[in-house]
């Protein structure tokens, strides 16, 4: 009798093992982000039209007048106002 004992408390124990330690429980389905394309590079500026600054025919019917470096950076461009 101490032996089917012994026999049928193996088995549960080897049955309770079995359903405990079989495969891991899955993780729980994370919520996935929409899929977002990578954004395009912006294009680049168009460089802005470089202006004739010269004023070569106001020096020759001016003679008087003192010649400016218009190619110098110190200059500021020609605004609207």
């Amino acid at each position: 009798m101490k032996k089917l004992l012994y026999l049928l408390l193996v088995l549960c124990l080897a049955l309770s093992l079995t359903a405990c330690g079989g495969a891991a429980p899955s993780p729980p389905d994370e919520p996935k982000e929409p899929y977002v394309p990578a954004a395009e590079p912006a294009p680049e500026p168009e460089p802005e039209p470089e202006i004739d600054r010269s004023a070569e025919h106001i020096y020759l019917a001016h003679p008087e007048l003192t010649p400016v470096d218009y190619d110098s950076p110190s200059l500021l461009p020609i605004s609207d106002d």
